[in-house]
């Protein structure tokens, strides 16, 4: 990206949320094909994760459908605990009681970046709005 610089803030891995009570969540870990015929909440056609998700499952031969499709994380939680399907999230999500996240290691680990112009003076507003940001990166 030219005249960008970019500083990352984070990095976190996918993870699985089910219900307390599904067979999964006795699990320590959880394998793409674990998700075999699981209705998953998934984002709509054309966001990124939705195109990671199924390529990953289709890579691993695991046959799944979306159940809801839906964007915003506390949205697709509130969807688990309606018991609507499975979720795939970021690791750094805090989850509602009787919810449980399992990691997928298969998944790529997410990196969260803060973007600014190269040289761009750090002034005002923005540079408050940067330094706040900095400050308050929740790590998992």
């Amino acid at each position: 990206l030219d005249g960008l610089q970019t500083k990352t803030l984070l990095r976190v891995e996918q993870v699985l949320v089910v219900p307390a009570r599904h067979r999964l969540a006795k699990q320590r870990t959880v394998q793409l094909k674990d998700l075999k015929n699981e209705a998953l909440i998934v984002p709509p056609e054309g966001h990124a994760q939705r195109a990671t998700l199924a390529q990953a499952l289709s890579s691993a031969g695991v046959p799944w459908k979306a159940a809801v499709e839906a964007t915003g994380w506390q949205l697709v939680l509130r969807f688990v605990e309606l018991g609507m399907g499975l979720t795939i999230v970021n690791g750094s999500c805090e989850l509602p009681r009787g919810l449980v996240m399992r990691p997928l290691h298969e998944l790529p680990r997410i990196a969260y970046c803060l973007l600014s112009r190269h040289g761009a003076p750090e002034i005002g507003e923005a540079a408050r709005l940067r330094k706040l940001i900095v400050a308050h990166v929740r790590r998992p």
